[in-house]
């Protein structure tokens, strides 16, 4: 049985292009403790394959298309963004690039409201609460990305804090 943090990294290593293959210089093999059986029993599991597919299917449409916008930008005589040549550093490149949009819009929107904002990893903190909804559908709005914010209230010294991560 994987534990639950483990599962996380597994997900994420699955997300930017992890094997699930029992060789000692693969991530997700380090993670499960250079477990045969665990790979075997992940490489079997139809979620994870589905999964795997599924995420194989968004990075080829992603890569394409950031072929594509770097090519119209030469056409046109434009700056072309330059590509990374491995395809793991190209995955991180357009995966940070995309959460920054998110970001973006979030923290103007915490601005306009005048709350102000912390920037954490890949969350936020404000010293109140903030309607999740609306600003989940704002994000949608703006970006075409459906996240969903999650909260963890944090107590500061005679102040709750709450912590949101996208």
């Amino acid at each position: 049985m994987i534990d639950l943090a483990t599962a996380k990294k597994v997900v994420i290593a699955l997300f930017f292009g992890g094997q699930l293959v029992p060789h000692p210089k693969q991530r997700i093999f380090q993670l499960l403790g250079y477990d045969v059986v665990a790979i075997g029993r992940l490489k079997a599991d139809p979620e994870v394959t589905a999964l795997r597919r599924d995420v194989k299917a968004m990075w080829n449409i992603l890569l394409r298309a950031e072929r594509a916008m770097n090519g119209l930008s030469a056409m046109r005589g434009g700056a072309v963004v330059p590509t990374p040549e491995r395809i793991g550093s190209q995955r991180s490149a357009i995966y940070n690039r995309l959460e920054r949009l998110v970001v973006d819009v979030i923290e103007s929107a915490l601005e306009r409201d005048g709350i102000f904002c912390v920037l954490i990893h890949d969350g936020f903190m404000v010293p109140r609460r903030i309607d999740h909804q609306a600003m989940e559908q704002l994000v949608l709005e703006k970006t075409g990305f459906r996240i969903r914010l999650t909260e963890t209230f944090m107590q500061g010294p005679g102040d709750e804090v709450e912590l949101l991560a996208a």
